[in-house]
């Protein structure tokens, strides 16, 4: 994964929004199916989950106050569909999403150890792991997303780090 994220479609330009919002779809659907991915375990409910994070950022795009965060509010909104749909499947099932569809590092051991550990982090640690390594987001844009700041963000992302090494160096001394 490239290691500095891709400066997406230009929000602040002036123009249409929904000539920035087909720009937004187009320059990063596949990084928010890789995250939604990652959150619900089936790369199709991701994907659906992405088409109605657009349709409902289309519909309610009037109402947005500041076109300037319309990224931001977007993965918002992906959160919080994705949020739901896991609160839904284990309603209806009982038990948490198989990760199994998620992009695997090359050990499927250290996969599986990994996704557990991760399944155990804190919401907002997981879910700032989540936007900035699924969603290749900066951490100003996460900031943005989460309602935060971004020393935040990065305060989270490092507890997250750690708390990940020491689970995991426990786990093979």
């Amino acid at each position: 994964m490239d290691e500095t994220p891709a400066r997406g479609p230009d929000i602040a330009a002036p123009g249409d929004p929904h000539d920035v919002l087909g720009a937004l779809y187009r320059d990063r659907y596949a990084r928010m199916v890789r995250f939604a991915t990652a959150r619900l375990g089936d790369a199709e409910a991701a994907e659906d989950a992405v088409n109605d994070t657009f349709v409902t950022a289309l519909r309610r795009m009037d109402g947005l106050r500041d076109p300037g965060s319309l990224e931001a509010w977007t993965w918002s909104i992906l959160i919080n569909h994705t949020r739901m749909e896991r609160r839904r499947r284990r309603w209806f099932s009982g038990s948490p999403p198989d990760l199994s569809q998620v992009e695997a590092p090359a050990s499927p051991i250290v996969d599986r150890e990994l996704r557990e550990v991760v399944r155990r982090l804190p919401t907002r640690q997981r879910t700032v792991l989540f936007l900035r390594f699924y969603g290749d987001l900066p951490n100003t844009t996460i900031a943005e997303v989460l309602g935060i700041s971004t020393g935040t963000v990065g305060a989270t992302l490092h507890r997250a780090q750690e708390t990940l090494r020491r689970i995991l160096k426990e786990r093979t001394e």
